[in-house]
């Protein structure tokens, strides 16, 4: 990604519209989907592709979407691929054949999406889902892969029926909607499940609440650990996906640029979709990439991680991704986190192994500064407050060697304007 892309902005008439939608229709949690359902059958936008692959979990939702998105391509259909949230620029959410839709094509979906609600309340998220339907109406999709944003039985991407289900993983998050416990949240994920459609979960362990709904509906599952593995050392990466009623075996000679987990998942994925694993295939996909999803940039004589781990179970994640691929190296933080994120709890995970952590500004209305998160992380004599991201910057530069690691992570603010920062040196 180049600095010219990362520094890009919407045209004007496209930034009017999300100043409109993000007004008039803010970013709250309307009871129901039978509002979206209708305006969506009004719009005829209800089967966005022929095959639809819905994607839910607290974390490595976009990663598994892209990597399916890059697979699908490389087998020759054309494919829709919905994100969320963005990095940058609104367009990230919506994908046609692995590239984001123009702004013309996005102000002419809002202006769709207007004239057919009819007064009928949206939120920002209902809308944004909406108009990537109708965007994807406009094209010949073999396939669309449609992430949920949040939850799944309330997320608007559920008024979709998928031909097949992905839940990548169950974490604590998002409590005041989904929940406070594994079970809760697995149950509001659940609702993507349609009666006898697959699902692929991409965990070993499946929350009773999920594999009850899937019993319920007559869903058959693939779940990580049991009907698919994956192993990465330095011989390669080795993988086993069920196809039919084998369980067959795969060695390529390098690990994904993604989580190998999550890479996995989308492998899975693609033989049920009937997609041949050969090793042309996967050699065009190792190396898909997710901005702030573990991306590795070099700049000033030093190696940078950014990552939005926002949640514990994103920082245990990242906290075996370290481990695995950077073992025995010397790490310093870069940590900013939204008000209403538990510090203490993300930095319990990770702090053991940061050499320092320094806290930035996040912004945004759940934005704080850097002295009240050094407060509430609580984390002792390692942290150091710096505030503003060129301070922040200047000080980890002085205080650490070429060898060194700098993890940037947390919140996405603070991961979207370190990325800014790097690329337009």
């Amino acid at each position: 990604m180049t600095s010219q892309r990362v520094m890009r902005a919407e045209s004007s008439l496209l930034a009017g519209w999300l100043t409109r939608i993000g007004r008039e229709h803010p970013k709250n949690v309307l009871d129901g989907l039978e509002r979206v359902y209708d305006v969506a059958k009004c719009l005829a936008v209800l089967r966005p592709a022929r095959t639809v692959i819905v994607v839910a979990g607290t974390n490595g939702k976009g990663s598994t979407a892209v990597f399916l998105e890059r697979i699908l391509l490389s087998a020759g259909a054309r494919v829709g691929t919905t994100l969320s949230p963005h990095m940058h620029v609104f367009n990230e959410r919506i994908r046609v054949q692995g590239e984001e839709v123009s702004d013309d094509s996005l102000v002419k979906s809002f202006e769709m999406v207007e004239a057919a609600r009819n007064h009928v309340p949206l939120n920002y998220f209902e809308y944004a889902v909406l108009a990537a339907l109708t965007c994807f109406s406009r094209e010949d999709l073999d396939y669309a892969i449609l992430e949920v944003g949040l939850g799944g039985r309330l997320d608007a991407v559920n008024i979709v029926d998928g031909d097949l289900s992905i839940i990548t993983s169950i974490g604590i998050d998002h409590e005041e909607y989904l929940g406070s416990d594994r079970e809760s949240i697995g149950r509001e994920k659940a609702g993507i499940l349609r009666r006898g459609v697959p699902l692929i979960f991409g965990e070993s362990q499946i929350p009773e609440s999920i594999n009850q709904r899937a019993e319920e509906l007559g869903v058959p599952t693939y779940i990580s650990g049991r009907d698919f593995h994956e192993h990465a050392d330095s011989d390669g990466w080795r993988i086993e996906v069920t196809e039919g009623v084998q369980l067959n075996a795969y060695q390529y000679w390098q690990s994904p640029s993604i989580a190998t987990e999550n890479a996995v998942v989308a492998l899975q994925a693609a033989t049920l979709l009937g997609v041949s694993l050969d090793a042309r295939l996967i050699a065009n996909v190792l190396d898909v990439r997710l901005p702030g999803r573990f991306e590795v940039v070099h700049e000033m004589e030093r190696t940078w991680i950014l990552d939005v781990a926002h949640n514990s179970h994103a920082a245990r994640f990242l906290l075996e991704q370290l481990k695995k691929r950077y073992p025995g190296r010397r790490i310093s933080g870069l940590f900013g986190c939204y008000t209403d994120k538990d510090a203490a709890q993300i930095l319990s995970v990770l702090g053991g192994m940061l050499n320092q952590v320094v806290y930035a500004d996040t912004i945004g209305t759940r934005g704080q500064p850097a002295s009240e998160l050094e407060y509430k992380a609580n984390f002792g004599p390692k942290g150091i407050v710096r505030g503003k991201i060129e301070s922040c910057v200047d000080y980890l530069i002085n205080t650490t060697q070429s060898t060194d690691l700098i993890l940037v992570f947390g919140s996405f603010s603070l991961v979207e304007r370190m990325r800014i920062w790097l690329f337009s040196r």
